[in-house]
C-alpha cells in the first residue's frame, strides 16, 4: 500500500467516524438485533436459537440499510464531494478508499449486531456463533448493495425508499411469483440458509452467490460511472 493511499484511507475513515448519524444508525442496528432476538426467544419456545437469530437479522437489516444510505449520501451533502476531490483529485482512488472504508465499517457493525444477538440467546452453542457469522456476512452484503444504490442516486430519501422497498417490501409482495428468489435480499437469505443447512430448495449455491455479487457490482458500477462521467452534484 502506497503512502498516499494509506493517507486517503485514514482520512476517509476519520471523516466517516465523525458523522453522528452513522454512529446512531450503527448503534440502532446492534440494538435491534439484540432486543429482537431476546424478545423472539421469549415468545417462540419451540424454535431453535439459530432460527431466532436468523429472524432477528431481518430487523437489523432495517438499521444497516439506513447506515449504508447515510454513509454513501453524506458525501453529496453540501459541497463535501468537491472538498474530498480537492484532497484526492483522482476519482478512482477516491472511490476505492470509500469502498474499502464502507466495507470495513459495515462488516464491523454487522459482526457486532450478530454477536450481540448471539449473546442475547445461548452464547455457549458453537452452532449459534456460526449462524451469527453467516448473518453478519448477509448484513454486510446488503449494506454494500444499498451503499452502491445510494452512491448512484445521491439522495437520502430516494435511496432509502429504493432500498427499503427493494429489500423488504418486494420480497414479501412477490414471494409467490416465479423469479422472486433472485431478488437481492432473497438471495442473501437463501445463502444463509444454505450455510446453516436449512435450505430445502432454491437456486444453486454458486448461482445464488454469483447473482448476489452481480446485484452489488451493478449498483456500484452505476454509481462509479456517474461519478466518473457526470457532474458532481
Amino acid at each position: 500500500m502506497t503512502g498516499s493511499l494509506r493517507r486517503s484511507l485514514q482520512a476517509e475513515a476519520v471523516k466517516v467516524s465523525t458523522l453522528p448519524s452513522l454512529w446512531l444508525a450503527a448503534l440502532a442496528t446492534v440494538a435491534l438485533e439484540s432486543i429482537v432476538a431476546k424478545a423472539l426467544d421469549g415468545t417462540n419456545s419451540g424454535v431453535s436459537d439459530a432460527q431466532v437469530l436468523h429472524s432477528a437479522t431481518a430487523y437489523a437489516l432495517i438499521g444497516i440499510i439506513v447506515l449504508a444510505v447515510l454513509a454513501a449520501t453524506s458525501e453529496f451533502a453540501g459541497h463535501q464531494v468537491e472538498r474530498s476531490l480537492l484532497a484526492v483529485p483522482r476519482r478512482t482512488p477516491f472511490i476505492a478508499t470509500k469502498m474499502a472504508v464502507f466495507s470495513g465499517g459495515f462488516l464491523a457493525t454487522a459482526l457486532l449486531a450478530s454477536f450481540a444477538g448471539v449473546l442475547a440467546l445461548t452464547p455457549g452453542e458453537l452452532a449459534l456463533w456460526r449462524t451469527g457469522l453467516a448473518c453478519a456476512v448477509f448484513l454486510t452484503t446488503m449494506a454494500m448493495f444499498c451503499a452502491g444504490v445510494a452512491f448512484f442516486v445521491r439522495d437520502v430519501v430516494a435511496a432509502l425508499a429504493i432500498c427499503l422497498v427493494g429489500l423488504l417490501v418486494l420480497p414479501l409482495v412477490l414471494r409467490s411469483l416465479p423469479g422472486s428468489e433472485w431478488l437481492p435480499s432473497e438471495l442473501g437469505q437463501h445463502l444463509v440458509d444454505l450455510a446453516l443447512r436449512t435450505a430445502s430448495s432454491g437456486p444453486h449455491p454458486l448461482a445464488a452467490a454469483a447473482a448476489l455479487l452481480a446485484w452489488v457490482a451493478t449498483a456500484w458500477v452505476l454509481g462509479i460511472a456517474r461519478l466518473l462521467n457526470g457532474p458532481l452534484r
